[in-house]
Order: C-alpha cells, then sequence, then structure tokens
C-alpha cells in the first residue's frame, strides 16, 4: 500500500482537509474539505466557531479516508 497523510490547514478565514501522497513522481496532494472559520459573538466578544469547525475537519476528514481507500492508500498521520 501506498502510505498516506492528512493535513488540515485552518486559516484566519477559510480552512481545509488535504490528503497528500509521496511517490517516485513526487508529492500529490487532494483537498477533500473547504469550510469557512468564521468568528461568532459571545457574551460581547469575538470567538472561533469550534462546532463547526469540527463539522468542516470531520467531514474532509472522512472524505479523505474514503478517497484513500478507493486509491489504496494507507493513512500513517494526520496532522493540523
Amino acid at each position: 500500500m501506498i502510505p498516506a497523510y492528512i493535513a488540515v490547514d485552518l486559516g484566519a478565514s477559510s480552512g481545509r482537509v488535504i490528503l497528500g501522497t509521496f511517490k517516485d513522481e513526487g508529492a500529490s496532494f487532494d483537498i477533500t474539505g473547504r469550510f469557512a472559520n468564521a468568528f461568532r459573538k459571545v457574551q460581547g466578544h469575538d470567538r472561533w466557531d469550534f462546532e463547526a469547525l469540527w463539522t468542516g475537519i470531520s467531514a474532509g476528514i472522512k472524505k479523505a479516508v474514503q478517497l484513500a481507500e478507493t486509491k489504496g492508500y494507507e493513512i500513517r498521520s494526520i496532522g493540523c
């Protein structure tokens, strides 16, 4: 099986989940999820919307796992 890695990238306004592999031809990346990273007001303070982030991250990881299974990849790690 080909080793694969999942990366979660959280930016100031958006996030994404990426499935990556490294072969003799070089690196290959598939974006399996994109989602907004918006603030919400809680008691007058800006807060990250953790529930929305978790939903986006979870959906992207699920798609990455499904894609890895169809391509015969073995997921070795997840990084954020």
